[in-house]
């Protein structure tokens, strides 16, 4: 029996080859768990078979590894799965070997009893002989036989009775009847057509015109559905930042001393910051009120003008305000401008030129209208399909609660803020109510030559033809993209193309220019070449196309 060795799954092939020098027994069998170093090359099996000719070992490999027993089997190993598969057969070794050791004892003995027969025995002896020779091939029979029933591959079969069977007429009636009945039911029978059709579809708009409504919900008022509708009140604020576009001298103001006349009977009170205008049209102001007593007339009749000293300043900073003396009308006083005027006597200066950018008017406005242009944005993004919720332009309104500019015209300043805070109402409504009326209205507006492709629309564009914020209602028409073809009629093409050929089929088929031949499968295939007459034996399958300067988008099958 052999000795059986465990082997651990991380034990080398060196270890190995140690332990089996120091086992007596010339039959081992290694027991080699699966995942083990040993099965990780086969270089290790080969030097594990090499090594145990040369100490003269009787290795045999028991693994569940289902690569391990592949190579070790490739290398020369009696291989098993178990230990139980290798007693088995082990057993079956040792009962082998004594039915042969059985055998061969009974042709010796036979042996020696023609031996010993002595050439002057009578008939009777030479009777036991044969009847001894018997004896020994009906023995080989039986082990012949023995061998078939213990799986050891001796088939014994009479071959004669296999001439007998072919020779027997009744073989061939009924060979020759069964031939003709699978011919008839394979030609007449079951002869079976599969047509595969190649149908283009186009993208057509449909139009679905409803109501909305915030009162109640799905409503049918004749021609046209009304689903219910809700306000959504939605406040942003947004913030643009805008370049300014004036400039400015802010450079010194020019300065300096003038004197003005009253020539009108009454004291004349010139408030600070009223303008002076030279002869030059340059604007200066007075820093601080002035007061200038009323003329006066001498004992001689003369008119003597009150007058009075003071300062003014040029209304900007610049060079250009620098002047001689000037004489300056003093528009604010109207009618008495005339009467009252102003004379430097010395010249004006210290102005000097330094050029920045301002914000203008026009600037301001032109911030508020991005602010509002950007609020639309915001109004924009709500636009669509939010959730289950859908937004639809011309269902909405904006309304500016507060606005606000960082700066004043005139102000020195490279870019300035507006802030805007914006109020958004819409009229929304739920896609799932405008799904269950386009499902509803779809087969209305699809053409009975016509069926439709897939579910549900692609795409869809809304028309408001009329909103009235107040009694929150309004009417829309959807112009839904949807994808359709031409309309097959399978019984109908049953009908009309029994018994036909491909090239008569391809004929039929031409004058629908939406409708092309794919294939034609037929069953069995090297019987029938035609449409079956049967129409129960034929199958349409369609498969629909869509189709964009000759290269293909998109498909849908359909049985």
């Amino acid at each position: 029996m052999n000795k059986i060795i465990y082997l651990e799954p991380e034990e080398e092939i060196i270890g190995i080859i140690d332990r089996l020098k120091k086992i007596d027994e010339e039959k081992i069998a290694l027991v080699i768990p699966a995942g083990s170093l040993v099965f990780s090359s086969a270089v290790n099996l080969k030097l594990l078979k090499e090594e145990g000719g040369k100490i003269k070992k009787d290795i045999s490999i028991v693994t569940s590894d289902v690569a391990g027993r592949n190579i070790a089997n490739q290398i020369g190993f009696t291989v098993y799965e178990d230990l139980g598969e290798a007693r088995e057969t082990k057993e079956k070794d040792k009962k082998e070997q004594e039915r042969k050791e059985e055998r061969g004892g009974r042709e010796s003995k036979l042996e020696e009893k023609v031996n010993v027969v002595d050439e002057s025995d009578n008939y009777t002896n030479i009777e036991k002989l044969e009847k001894h020779k018997g004896e020994m091939e009906e023995g080989k029979e039986n082990t012949q036989k023995e061998g078939v029933l213990h799986g050891k591959g001796i088939v014994s079969k009479n071959k004669s009775s296999f001439s007998q069977f072919f020779s027997n007429p009744k073989f061939w009636i009924l060979g020759t009847i069964t031939i003709v009945i699978v011919l008839f039911l394979l030609i007449f029978i079951f002869p079976h057509a599969t047509i595969y059709l190649n149908v283009y579809a186009e993208e057509s708009e449909v139009d679905i015109p409803f109501g909305l409504s915030v009162e109640g919900g799905l409503v049918n008022t004749g021609e046209e559905k009304t689903i219910p509708a809700l306000w959504e009140i939605i406040e942003r604020e947004v913030a643009v930042e805008v370049k300014t576009t004036g400039e400015k001298n802010v450079g010194d103001k020019a300065k300096g001393a003038i004197t003005i006349y009253n020539r009108s009977g009454k004291v004349q009170i010139i408030p600070a910051g009223s303008e002076f205008v030279a002869q030059n049209n340059k604007v200066f102001v007075n820093p601080e009120d002035i007061s200038v007593s009323g003329a006066m007339v001498s004992d001689f009749g003369e008119l003597i003008p009150g007058k009075s000293s003071g300062m003014i300043e040029a209304l900007e900073g610049g060079s250009s305000y620098n002047m001689e003396s000037s004489r300056f009308s003093i528009p604010s006083l109207g009618s008495m401008s005339s009467l009252v005027y102003g004379i430097s006597e010395e010249s004006i200066s210290g102005g000097s030129d330094k050029q920045a950018k301002v914000i203008t008017a026009e600037d301001i406005e032109r911030g508020k209208e991005e602010a509002r242009d950007r609020a639309e944005e915001e109004l924009e993004n709500e636009f669509g399909v939010k959730g289950d919720k859908i937004f639809v332009r011309g269902l909405a309104k904006v309304n500016i609660l507060e606005e606000s500019v960082e700066g004043e015209e005139d102000e020195e300043k490279e870019e300035f803020e507006v802030k805007m805070k914006a109020q958004f109402s819409f009229l929304s409504f739920a896609r799932s109510s405008f799904d269950e009326l386009f499902n509803e209205s779809i087969n209305l507006q699809v053409s009975d030559q016509k069926t439709l492709i897939g579910e549900g629309y692609r795409s869809v564009k809304w028309d408001v033809s009329n909103f009235d914020e107040d009694e929150g209602r309004a009417d829309i028409v959807a112009r839904a993209i949807v994808l359709v073809a031409t309309k097959i009629n399978e019984d109908f093409l049953r009908s009309k193309v029994t018994n036909l050929d491909i090239a008569e089929l391809r004929s039929v088929l031409s004058d629908y220019p939406e409708v092309e031949l794919d294939r034609v499968r037929f069953f069995p295939p090297l019987f029938i070449s035609s449409i079956p007459s049967n129409e129960r034996n034929i199958d349409v399958e369609v498969r629909y196309i869509e189709q964009s300067l000759s290269i293909k988008e998109w498909e849908f099958s359909a049985g």
